[in-house]
């Protein structure tokens, strides 16, 4: 039903617009990020289309050696410390069009993202699900995958809303909702050695 495929090309980022403009509102995220994201080895835009037409899921996700989301947390040194110093990889967004919601769309590009990551040599993953309330959020999705949650991120996404004039749907204006961060480690014997880029 689903075709998936990861973008390679920066004039690809504009297929991407019109479903991101629907799910998180007018101006979440540039084109201009996107062209960025698709260029960079350490990220990775996965698109999906229904039956080859319309597109129905986007996903973009990246990795890091030392993530920068999970040094913000005011939590216990202890409870960070599995995911620090480490390579993981993030889930940084996931999008799917209203009507292919509850489709099993969202899990097929987790699975994807997630072996990317592991070709990628990552240790394990994180990923944010939003706390506004609303049933699009991505928390069903992190508790079927068996992610852990680490902690709650006040104001997840002000600094980006006022950079990019980002209304948020849910606070008519700047964002100001908070955000949820889930964890997973994976086995050793899962990750394995950095994948370089094709020259």
């Amino acid at each position: 039903m689903f075709q998936i495929h990861r973008l390679t090309l920066p004039e690809e980022a504009e297929q991407v617009l019109p479903l991101m403009g629907q799910v998180f509102g007018p101006r979440a995220n540039t084109i201009e990020s996107f062209r960025t994201w698709i260029t960079r080895p350490e990220c990775s835009v996965l698109l999906s289309r229904s039956g080859g037409a319309s597109v129905a899921g986007v996903s973009v996700a990246r990795y890091s050696d030392d993530d920068v989301w999970i040094r913000r947390l005011t939590l216990p040194r202890e409870t960070l410390e599995p995911y620090l110093n480490r390579r993981m990889g993030d889930f940084q967004i996931l999008a799917v069009d209203p009507a292919y919601r509850r489709s099993g769309l969202g899990y097929l590009l987790c699975e994807k993202q997630k072996e990317w990551m592991v070709a990628n040599g990552c240790h394990g993953a994180i990923g944010t699900a939003w706390e506004h309330g609303h049933t699009d959020s991505s928390h069903h999705l992190f508790r079927r995958e068996n992610f852990k949650p680490i902690g709650e991120m006040k104001d997840f996404y002000l600094e980006g809303s006022r950079k990019h004039g980002h209304s948020c749907p849910i606070c008519q204006g700047e964002c100001h909702c908070s955000a949820l961060l889930y964890g997973q480690l994976w086995p050793a014997q899962r990750a394995c050695p950095k994948v370089l880029p094709t020259p």
